[in-house]
């Protein structure tokens, strides 16, 4: 029966997309079944059973998934739409096409070879004439004796008498004849073998390496050579590293089941530049490594650290790994370098770097070496390869769950997908870039690690310093680590630049949410977008630097909500290094709990030139708790606002210049800043900071809202400021003091 591919899926009302099925649970039909009466059986992309109904994610999607027809019927609720397996009909298409041409080009050569005379010749041979004029000596028209045209004593056949269906079997079922040998050459499968045929009195992966020497050897009717390596059910101690080579899977029988034990210094599975040669001239491709373990617990230093590895292989094309546990060993447990358009899909790795330790090479769950190589030949034309990561999970290692790290400075490779990882218990971080341009993590779960969630830095590499850059953080929970959510840290060389987090949740972190280490040099867009920074210990972002700028920083519809739970002193937000063309909108910043800890929705330590601050919530922090009258409460929504220079544009936002009362002593802010006063008197609601380029004086009522009239008329609610322009006079007056009011004209003189 077919198998079917579907991607991940959205689950949504065909008839309305506003209506998604989140975190719902999604029965899977076949169309036909209209009624919905019989669930279809399902394989998750590894093949093993995925219960049926499927439950969505919390965007509505469902995971990868294999049926048995090209289409789906879903029903949820009361909604039902369909799926279409898109590669499994391309397949199809593709396959039917080429049957065709391939029938079409079988029946020409056919036509052709077809014989349309015979005739023996002078000499006694059967001459056969095709259709396409070509002329076929087919022997001697005579039997085993006698002369010409004499068939033989009875029972004796001639040559060109056609052999029976017996002498057809006996001929295949013959591994040495001739027709076996052009059947093989012809219709040759990809071959099975299996390790227990090269069993001596050494070790597995001796005989492993010999089985995948025959597999490699071997080559089917078109060249191309390779085939299965079937390993056995068992518990083995690895005394010899297995070498792959191209063309060749190595495939167990289960986790639990086949179980690789490497000894001493042994690492299991290893290729590598300095014992073998690998470069990009040298590589392995069209590899699988498939359903077993690999246990590093017998591994010991032998002055080999870096080799203490369950996987250790560079220089990899068109590669695969699935469904692998590889566990406790010395240093990473799985650490390839140079890998390209190689997917790991449900690989699990715990309890790596137990020898190496915290501050060991490497020492990881996933650790790939990334590099952009791979431009050059020898694959001309081509300038980007994907490494993909799906499905994975990087647990309880020394250092990270899975990391990143170039090896040549400043090359960072492309291409790179991580989508639906785990990682917590990691002694440094859950996930680390040092060395991809534009990453993508997508659904990821970052929790309880020993420092941070997620980091983006220099790396560990001696040579090759050098942060991510132009990555995406999406739909993912960064949450409960001992330090930071996240650390961008761009302080030791430059990188770090284009970081977009969208969808995201920071929270319960023990330090800041996010922290942004700007160096020397100026740094690009940070952008944060429909975000929770939650209860973090300290700030819910901190961005500082050593010097250069953060430019076209945006947050847009964030939340910044109860931070500061380890102390007094931490914000919302908090800037001390200098920010070029910032963009704070729509964003909430505000502490919720009883006792507030948040001092300040936005703190700004260093010169803001050319922002804009628009439509937020900076209410209800520890600095401004009191805010439903008091206009010193209000204000204080935003702290350090003298840093401000005249191009940037300070909007509506409630907690700094939306209150009660009038700003005048009471709200710092840049010449040109509006102010709306909910509480002031009929025509008086507007205010505009017309002088004083710092402090908090020079709030005037805006032209717009003046009164005028006679000087009898002269309004008798006022304050300090109040303009009107006195009709009976001529000019404007200002009230230059209340009780009793004294009006001025702009001489200063009293009127």
């Amino acid at each position: 029966m077919t198998d079917y591919f579907y991607d991940m899926d959205l689950v949504v009302d065909p008839l309305n997309p506003s209506n998604v099925v989140a975190n719902g649970l999604v029965s899977i039909f076949d169309p036909a079944d209209t009624a919905g009466t019989t669930l279809l059986a399902l394989k998750d992309p590894s093949g093993l059973p995925l219960p049926n109904p499927v439950k969505s994610n919390a965007n509505g999607f469902l995971p990868p998934r294999i049926a048995t027809v090209p289409q789906t019927m879903w029903k949820s609720g009361g909604f039902t739409g369909y799926f279409n397996s898109y590669k499994g009909l391309r397949d199809e298409a593709v396959g039917a096409v080429t049957a065709a041409q391939s029938a079409a080009n079988a029946a020409s050569t056919a036509a052709d070879q077809v014989v349309t005379t015979a005739a023996v010749d002078g000499s006694g041979n059967l001459k056969l004439t095709k259709a396409n004029g070509s002329v076929v000596d087919a022997g001697p028209v005579k039997g085993a004796k006698g002369d010409k045209g004499d068939t033989g004593a009875k029972g004796l056949d001639g040559s060109n008498v056609l052999p029976t269906d017996d002498a057809i079997k006996q001929a295949i079922n013959d591994t040495s004849s001739a027709t076996r040998g052009a059947l093989n050459a012809t219709y040759a499968r990809r071959r099975a073998y299996y390790v227990l045929d090269y069993m001596g009195n050494d070790d597995i992966g001796a005989a492993v390496n010999r089985a995948i020497t025959a597999a490699a050897a071997d080559a089917d009717g078109f060249g191309r050579l390779g085939g299965q390596v079937i390993m056995p059910q068992g518990n083995f101690a690895q005394l010899t590293r297995i070498l792959p080579k191209s063309g060749v899977d190595l495939i167990g029988q289960g986790w639990g089941r086949t179980v690789l034990r490497p000894q001493g210094g042994v690492t299991s599975i290893r290729r590598n530049r300095e014992d073998d040669g690998a470069t990009t001239l040298n590589y392995v491709r069209d590899v699988g490594f498939y359903n077993f373990e690999i246990d590093g617990s017998d591994q010991v230093d032998q002055g080999n650290g870096k080799l203490l590895k369950g996987f250790f292989m560079t220089y990899m094309y068109r590669a695969r790994f699935q469904h692998l546990f590889v566990h406790h060993t010395g240093h990473t447990a799985i650490g390839n370098d140079f890998m390209t358009e190689t997917i790991y899909d449900d690989c699990v790795a715990t309890n790596a770097g137990r020898i190496g330790g915290r501050n060991g090479a490497g020492c990881s769950g996933l650790g790939f070496g990334t590099s952009g190589q791979w431009y050059q030949a020898p694959f001309p034309g081509v300038n980007e390869y994907s490494l993909k990561i799906i499905n994975c999970v990087g647990r309880d290692n020394a250092r990270f769950g899975m990391f990143f790290e170039t090896q040549s400075a400043g090359d960072r490779q492309k291409g790179v997908e991580v989508i639906n990882f785990s990682a917590s218990g990691n002694g440094q971080a859950g996930l680390s870039d040092s060395g991809c341009d534009s990453l993508k993590v997508v659904n990821a779960d970052l929790h309880n690690n020993t420092e941070a969630g997620f980091t983006v830095d220099a790396g560990t590499f001696p040579v090759a310093p050098t942060p991510g850059s132009w990555g995406r953080i999406i739909s993912s929970d960064i949450r409960d680590n001992g330090t930071a959510g996240v650390i961008i840290d761009a302080r030791t060389t430059t990188g770090g630049s284009g970081w977009v987090f969208s969808d995201t949740n920071v929270r319960n972190n023990g330090t800041n949410g996010m922290e942004v280490h700007v160096g020397a040099s100026e740094m690009l867009r940070l952008r944060l977008s429909n975000m929770d920074i939650t209860s973090n210990g300290q700030h819910g972002v901190l961005i500082d630097s050593t010097g250069g700028a953060l430019s076209d920083m945006s947050m847009n519809g964030v939340n910044l909500i109860s931070n500061g739970k380890s102390g007094a002193g931490y914000h919302g937000f908090r800037s001390t290094a200098p920010l070029s063309r910032p963009r704070f909108v729509n964003t909430t910043a505000t502490d919720t709990a009883t006792t507030k800890t948040q001092e300040y929705g936005f703190s700004f330590g260093a010169p803001v030139y050319g922002g804009i601050i628009d439509n937020n919530i900076l209410i209800g922090n520890a600095a401004n708790a009191g805010v439903a009258t008091t206009l010193a409460n209000y204000n204080l929504g935003v702290q350090g606002a003298t840093n401000f220079d005249a191009q940037t544009v300070v909007g509506r936002n409630l907690g700094y210049n939306v209150a009660n009362g009038n700003p005048e002593t009471l709200i710092t802010a840049p010449v040109g800043t509006k102010f709306t006063r909910k509480d002031g008197p009929s025509g008086k609601l507007e205010y505009i900071k017309t002088t004083g380029t710092s402090g908090s004086t020079g709030w005037v009522p805006s032209g717009s809202t003046e009164s005028s009239g006679a000087t009898a008329n002269r309004p008798t609610t006022v304050e300090v400021g109040t303009r009107y322009f006195d009709t009976t006079l001529g000019k404007p007056v200002w009230v230059k003091s209340t009780g009793p009011t004294v009006w001025v004209d702009a001489a200063g003189t009293t009127v």
